[in-house]
């Protein structure tokens, strides 16, 4: 998987889950049942014994001299099972968290075992890590851990002094809701997931107005969100989709209104600010209610404040797919396998995510958002700020960077598209070169870079933009247009 997915130009990140085991339920807490010890590598522990032996396959140990192959009770924090007080950082790190069995990351043993299988992952090949629940173990254990792991795989962690002169470079980013309580020490760990980002878009793109976003303080660091340059900028993940989390309401929210939900991503793509991550889900129950069985455009209805059921739903799978799970439901469990997104059509691969009835959302392959990526791309060159900012001072809001790439959003119900724009008639100054372009949210460039496309290989209407940097561009409630030099045809003006 891993070769072939670097042939096509895609990294892989592992999400490295370190401060904790497996949960004691329902031993420990019969109000929480679950059932079930088998892990989905096949191997086996005995609930709520705080052991869990066999770690590493036999070519996987000792990677990292002192590394364990077991944990054993005293390997574990046992004092605290509850979180009282989340503003006590010593409860955040050394209580278990939902009760899941709290590794003691002070011992250099435990840290030898992590650094392990750290390695083990970056000897696949991977290109990073995230550290799940990183606010719940202390920042300099955290240290300790990479520091070993990258000195054994030869790995330099980027923007860190961690084995600086590692033979490649991979990126580190934590999970931490909220400001971690010492910075910089989290900093020195690589990147951080800033939850704030999602939550305050997703609060504007739902009802407010888009005009302070390029305001006197424009959106960003100014918002109270931390430094671009160590934040991971994104709207949802797989918490705060269901509720859970940082901005979780929120999030559930703006998810059942997919046109607001796909403007803010578009925004993301466009805005500098932090490293974006787009996420790539699936649906996961009546939690999400759907207006279509399913469609290209995957919309539901805006239900504010509804609530979320079967938010601990697996992915879609050939099994007992359901939320709740009985013991006897895992009577079959080690035959469960995950659908597959590709199918094998006589020796021709073809991808479901669209089929009807497919669980799948696959938001990463929305054009909107697969094509605001290459936007991205394009304008990042030299991190070009914002221009030609323009709004009708509530929800139309359209800016360029520098001579880039140029984005327009309407998320506006109501509005006569052909109205858009400072003059009211569809005109706006672009900033980009004179030539025809693509408009990526509604169309792809041919590979011969002559026309614009939609999947299905219909043609779509380019844009124009004359020598003044002015094109005439209507832009339809709740939709976006966006031109960047990359989507640019051959054969136009400036080419």
């Amino acid at each position: 998987m891993m070769q072939r997915c670097h042939q096509a130009g895609v990294q892989l990140y592992a999400d490295a889950v370190i401060n904790h085991m497996a949960s004691c339920r329902p031993i420990c807490d019969a109000g929480q049942p679950q059932f079930g010890n088998r892990g989905v590598g096949g191997s086996t522990y005995n609930l709520g014994q705080y052991q869990f032996d066999n770690l590493f396959d036999e070519e996987d140990r000792n990677r990292i001299p002192g590394a364990l192959n077991a944990f054993h009770p005293e390997h574990f924090h046992r004092g605290c099972n509850q979180v009282s007080n989340w503003n006590d950082p010593w409860q955040v790190q050394n209580c278990e968290l939902e009760r899941l069995a709290d590794l003691a990351t002070e011992r250099e043993d435990v840290q030898n075992t992590i650094a392990n299988y750290l390695v083990t992952l970056l000897a696949l090949g991977v290109d990073g890590l995230r550290i799940d629940a990183a606010k719940h173990f202390p920042p300099a254990d955290l240290h300790a851990i990479l520091t070993k792991a990258a000195i054994a795989a030869n790995v330099h962690i980027e923007g860190t002094d961690i084995n600086p002169n590692g033979a490649r470079t991979v990126l580190v980013f934590q999970e931490i809701i909220g400001s971690p309580p010492d910075p910089n020490a989290a900093y020195a760990n690589g990147k951080v997931l800033e939850f704030e980002y999602g939550r305050k878009l997703a609060e504007k793109f739902l009802d407010g107005p888009l005009s302070p976003l390029n305001g006197p303080v424009p959106f960003g660091e100014g918002w109270q969100l931390q430094s671009s340059l160590v934040s991971i900028a994104f709207i949802d993940n797989h918490d705060n989709q269901r509720g859970h989390g940082g901005g979780g309401q929120t999030i559930k929210d703006m998810r059942n209104n997919l046109s607001a939900y796909t403007l803010a991503n578009i925004f993301m793509l466009a805005w500098p600010y932090g490293y974006p991550n787009v996420m790539s889900s699936y649906r996961f129950g009546n939690g999400e209610r759907w207006l279509h069985d399913q469609h290209a455009e995957q919309d539901i209805t805006s239900i504010a404040n509804m609530p979320v059921q079967d938010d601990f739903l697996g992915p879609p799978h050939n099994g007992a797919h359901k939320s709740v799970l009985k013991e006897e439901d895992y009577a079959t469990a080690g035959t469960w396998t995950t659908r597959r997104i590709w199918s094998n059509e006589g020796g021709t691969l073809r991808n479901t995510c669209f089929d009807d009835g497919s669980k799948w959302m696959c938001e990463h392959r929305w054009r909107p958002i697969a094509n605001m990526v290459g936007f991205r791309n394009a304008v990042n060159t030299n991190w070009d700020a914002v221009a030609h900012w323009w709004t009708n001072n509530s929800r139309q809001i359209a800016f360029g960077r520098g001579a880039l790439g140029f984005v327009l959003i309407n998320a506006e119900l109501g509005t006569n598209s052909g109205s858009f724009g400072p003059e009211g008639n569809g005109w706006i100054q672009t900033g980009l070169p004179a030539g025809r372009y693509c408009d990526v949210i509604h169309s792809n460039l041919a590979t011969d870079k002559t026309r614009c496309l939609t999947e299905g290989g219909q043609d779509v209407a380019s844009v124009t933009v004359f020598p003044d940097g002015k094109a005439h561009i209507p832009v339809h409630p709740m939709d976006a247009v966006a031109l960047h030099v990359g989507a640019r045809l051959l054969g136009g003006a400036g080419n």
